[in-house]
């Protein structure tokens, strides 16, 4: 399995401890409508709209071998763009990545990489460090 398949479906699990609390929403895309059969199909905002404990967001999981750092250029132009829209309008949007290098979840708020971008393309794992995520 890949690895940015196995972070999907690591992601996915985490949430099932919550039981009835939480609820995970796959969005489509084009790996997965080929994988069924199927063709392209329009960009989505994220990967996932989950819901945890009455409180929503989208979230965007994402993998990395790169030993250093997490490079923007792996978040979509469009991902981008539906991140900015939902901070915007007071949303919340959360890109989960994992770093392969470290073995270690990080949970970024969308505002921290659109705020980075402004001044470079990428964060090195230990200016994440207050992002670690150990949940997942």
């Amino acid at each position: 399995m890949q690895n940015w398949k196995k972070a999907e479906k690591d992601f996915e699990a985490f949430f099932a401890q919550y039981g009835k609390e939480a609820a995970v929403f796959r969005l489509t895309d084009t790996a997965m409508a080929k994988a069924n059969g199927g063709g392209f199909v329009a960009a989505q905002p994220a990967d996932y709209i989950v819901v945890l404990k009455g409180q929503w967001f989208f979230a965007e999981v994402k993998s990395t071998k790169d030993p250093k750092a997490f490079h923007f250029n792996n978040i979509r132009k469009g991902q981008i763009a539906a991140s900015r829209r939902t901070v915007a309008a007071g949303g919340t949007y959360l890109f989960f990545v994992k770093s392969e290098e470290l073995n270690q979840w990080f949970c970024i708020p969308a505002h921290v990489v659109h705020t980075t971008l402004r001044q470079k393309k990428s964060m090195t794992w230990n200016e994440l460090e207050p992002y670690q995520y150990d949940e997942i």
